[in-house]
């Protein structure tokens, strides 16, 4: 299992372009190297941080990455400004407490089932397997331009500088605490 536990938590939250949307950053690794989607509380079973966030009615959807969670409100509920208290206070005590964020047994037995079900019903042209890692970082829509360039021009710009070495730039660059162990390896 993974946890955390840190004498000291803040969470700060962002706005995201889905006003149905919030993210909440700590100041601690959640979930090093990784990320996760719960769509509903049926899923979250691999994560016992995201089937307590579903007991909260106006929780509709988790996704939990390195360093902050991103929950998806109900449309009943009107305005973040209700409920954004609430969910900072408990995602403090609970971190605090070092309880657990994602359970991996649990999650290795989620994925070799889906990964059954998968190849039995021939939905992958290729042998499937797992993605290892998984990195996001947000931008202001201001500088939704300069991201569309940097897409369109990223073929040539890798020939200066690898993928992982400015994945590296970026974790630094966002203030991202991160561990070396759990950076994903570039193939040859």
């Amino acid at each position: 299992m993974i946890k955390t536990g840190n004498p000291v938590i803040s969470i700060y939250t962002e706005m995201t372009p889905n006003p149905e949307t919030m993210k909440f950053v700590a100041n601690k690794l959640l979930y090093p190297g990784k990320s996760i989607d719960f769509a509903d509380e049926a899923s979250a079973k691999p994560s016992p941080l995201a089937q307590e966030l579903f007991t909260f009615p106006f929780v509709k959807a988790v996704f939990i990455a390195s360093n902050f969670i991103t929950l998806t409100k109900t449309a009943e509920t009107e305005d973040w400004q209700d409920v954004i208290p609430s969910i900072k206070q408990f995602l403090k005590e609970y971190l605090e407490e070092g309880k657990s964020v994602v359970n991996e047994e649990e999650l290795a037995n989620v994925k070799a089932e889906s990964s059954k079900w998968i190849k039995e019903q021939s939905l992958s042209p290729q042998p499937f397997a797992w993605q290892e890692g998984y990195g996001a970082f947000s931008y202001a829509k201001s500088q939704v331009p300069d991201v569309i360039r940097y897409i369109q021009n990223q073929e040539i710009h890798h020939r200066k500088e690898t993928f992982l070495e400015e994945y590296k730039k970026f974790l630094d660059a966002f203030d991202i605490e991160w561990d070396e162990r759990y950076i994903f390896k570039e193939t040859v």
